[in-house]
């Protein structure tokens, strides 16, 4: 899966990890272990063995993150 038109020339919402990581431009390792250890805490559906990524709620997701700041 990846972020491809449809038939219907609808953009696909979903994406597996591969896809979401080219999407975003971070690594699939970084969303491999997020997924794992939850300390950024992405969104993402299992089903089944697959996991899933929804485009729109990880680029929302990503947006609000804000940047940690300096003590110094």
């Amino acid at each position: 899966m990846s972020n491809k038109h449809t038939k219907n020339d609808e953009p696909q919402t979903w994406t597996n990890v591969r896809g979401i990581a080219a999407h975003t431009g971070l690594s699939v390792d970084f969303f491999n272990k997020d997924r794992c250890t939850q300390l950024i805490g992405i969104p993402f559906t299992r089903v089944g063995k697959r996991i899933l990524y929804h485009i729109p709620t990880v680029d929302a997701f990503l947006k609000g993150l804000t940047p940690p700041t300096s003590t110094t």
